[in-house]
């Protein structure tokens, strides 16, 4: 993707901008409205052409980028701008296309990501059409036997990406669900949308392996053009843009709403509503009818709603979650899966298709969206929320002056937040019932709270549960009423808890191991093999696999670790297996939690974790609770092996207090 904010000082008073309705004839500051995150860039071809010709619009970009973000661009931004915006600039004086416009940094609905390039025109047919056009500067690229994925070289480094006409054609896919202008439930759609690829530094012999059949179905979706295949490039875009004004079809795209099409939406409730898995019971029906029927009169109320479900592990909130998803989804409400767990989303996306993946998002994405541009906002794992969804590397025109909390109630009418409080288990994760209370009565909003104490994992022994919390120092009951009901089990040594996991396994229950985060997490070495990090005597496993980043859901190292046999040979942290569930789980009971007298300490010198090790006296309150998470994702039983032999004599004590 191009990285800019390429408006300042463009010439608009000449024949690039005043022709457009909603644009001044004079230069706009990075704080107009043209700088805000939809339209960074807007402009007629011919304007584009000379100002990347003439090397003013590298420099351009450049002076923006340093106002509105206060720092100079990467070497590798202004590397894009200088060479990739000149080569297509070629292309595009030689295709010989005055009257189509060109919109750069396009931001693309309900989502973070950018468009590098959007060109509007009409087609052969005189219909209004518009090209996604994905660029790269690669010259070195091979196949790999990854689905979709390609490797390709930055300097003498490898890195792997997803496939260039994927990518284009995954941008035009959430456009066609997501855009009013490019979908239509009765009839053809407004503008007609063909995304490619441009490849301006590839040649078939550096690059070809980008054009092997394993990516036909991709290639097919989105042409894929590289420097020695230029005037295939040229037709394409002569073909589908060279012959009309591209103003209307620019305006109806800047203009029309984002909603998710009709067709959308039913796909979406296909693939979740009635699946046995996803069955309510109880309470959870009861929240669930209470999200359908506070929905039904908000438009007449004229407030909003905030739902708070409470609940600790396994009492059915994310079942409920993604029954309001497809519910919702067939009544053609706009309704979004938002959580702040990037294992979670990962492994959901995983079990539905590509388009229904586009209803998944993280908390952080609703910065810069409107007031009600949905419906409903399903807040799962909302414990995992923040006090702001600024980064330490967010942009100064990106950056959002509300609380998370705040961003999610004002995006929706109806605001649902499903949370355990005792799941905390990062410093800076502030979701607590009060706080998105008071956030909600503060904006008017009608807010009710339910609580879940039904229970569908640990073989439904909340017993089971209230002990564990009582036994971490977290409330709770200390009875063991629950041992008839549970199975949990105290091992001797890694060796023997990974047999006793392996024998369930060979019985067809599932099972993984899970330790706290006591060891380094190595990068694999250069044949890409995971390293031994988890050492304790003998017995050495890896972490579970790190992601590069453009992996698809389903191939997710998280998705991998949590869902496929190999799975069970590496070892999860906290931030693997939150949100996840298994017949039988294996904790490795580290030694940066101790029971020391009659109290829990934190051991910061045996924690790898150096986020939760800077927390300094909240550091005991979060390891408690990740320790209560990793030893509550087993359905059926929990075996746990201690290093710290006080800390397993304290806990064998607790087995038998009555």
């Amino acid at each position: 993707m191009l990285s800019s904010t390429g408006v300042h000082n463009l010439r608009y008073s000449t024949r690039s901008l005043c022709r457009l309705s909603s644009m001044p004839s004079s230069p706009t500051p990075p704080s107009s409205p043209l700088s805000l995150s939809n339209k960074l860039f807007v402009g007629e071809v011919p304007l584009f052409v000379e100002q990347a010709l003439n090397n003013e619009i590298a420099g351009t970009l450049r002076a923006n980028f340093v106002s509105v973000m206060g720092h100079n661009p990467s070497p590798s931004e202004a590397k894009s701008w200088n060479n990739s915006l000149r080569e297509l600039a070629y292309m595009l004086r030689e295709a010989h296309l005055p009257s189509v416009y060109i919109v750069l940094e396009y931001k693309l609905p309900i989502s973070g990501k950018r468009l590098d390039v959007l060109l509007t025109g009409v087609g052969n047919d005189g219909k209004s059409r518009a090209v996604i056009v994905e660029l790269k500067q690669w010259d070195k690229a091979h196949k790999t036997d990854i689905e979709n994925m390609v490797a390709w070289y930055s300097g003498k480094k490898e890195a792997l990406h997803l496939h260039p006409s994927e990518q284009a054609a995954s941008y035009a896919s959430l456009l066609q669900g997501w855009h009013t202008a490019f979908h239509a439930d009765e009839g053809p759609a407004m503008v007609t949308l063909y995304p490619c690829a441009f490849l301006h530094s590839a040649n078939t012999s550096t690059c070809g392996d980008l054009l092997d059949d394993r990516y036909a179905a991709a290639l097919k979706k989105a042409p894929l053009f590289m420097g020695n295949q230029r005037q295939a490039f040229i037709t394409f875009l002569q073909g589908h843009l060279g012959h009309g004004d591209g103003k209307p079809t620019l305006d109806l795209i800047l203009n029309s709403p984002h909603k998710p099409s009709k067709k959308l939406l039913d796909h979406v409730n296909t693939e979740l509503e009635g699946q046995p898995v996803y069955t309510l019971i109880d309470q959870q029906l009861h929240a669930y009818n209470l999200v359908l029927s506070k929905l039904e009169t908000i438009n007449e109320a004229d407030k909003k709603a905030v739902i708070i479900i409470k609940g600790g592990p396994g009492t059915g909130k994310s079942v409920i979650a993604v029954r309001l998803l497809g519910a919702l989804a067939r009544e053609h409400r706009t309704v979004v899966h938002a959580t702040g767990s990037k294992a979670f989303t990962t492994n959901l996306k995983a079990t539905v298709s590509k388009q229904a993946g586009t209803f998944f998002k993280y908390f952080n994405n609703f910065s810069h969206e409107g007031n009600e541009t949905v419906d409903v906002l399903i807040a799962d794992e909302a414990h995992r929320l923040r006090e702001s969804s600024n980064g330490r590397y967010t942009p100064k025109d990106r950056r959002s002056d509300r609380a998370q909390v705040e961003e999610l109630i004002d995006v929706a009418k109806v605001s649902v937040f499903l949370l355990d409080a005792r799941q905390v288990v990062r410093p800076g994760e502030v979701g607590t019932p009060d706080l998105i209370e008071a956030a909600a009565k503060a904006r008017g909003a009608d807010v009710h709270v339910l609580e879940l104490d039904g229970q569908f994992r640990c073989s439904g022994s909340e017993g089971y549960l209230e002990w564990l919390s009582a036994t971490l120092g977290l409330g709770g009951a200390a009875d063991v009423s629950w041992k008839d009901e549970y199975e949990f089990r105290l091992v001797d040594s890694p060796e023997a808890l990974e047999a006793q996991l392996q024998a369930r396994i060979d019985e067809k229950f599932t099972a993984r191991m899970v330790a706290g985060f006591c060891w380094k997490w190595s990068k694999p070495d250069k044949n890409n093999e995971l390293l031994p990090d988890v050492v304790i005597g003998d017995w050495q496993r890896p972490w579970n696999r790190q992601e590069k980043g453009g992996e698809p859901p389903h191939r997710h190292p998280y998705t991998i670790w949590a869902n496929q046999p190999q799975g069970f040979n590496e070892i999860g942290c906290i931030y693997s297996a939150q949100g996840f569930e298994f017949d039988y789980c294996g904790v490795i009971f580290g030694p940066d939690l101790v029971y020391r007298g009659t109290e829990w300490v934190a051991v910061k010198e045996a924690s790898q974790d150096t986020v939760v090790k800077r927390s300094k006296e909240q550091m005991v309150t979060l390891l408690q609770n990740t320790y209560r998470v990793l030893m509550s994702r087993g359905m059926k039983g929990t075996m746990v092996y201690f290093m710290d032999p006080e800390t397993r004599a304290y806990f064998e004590r607790a087995l038998k207090s009555q």
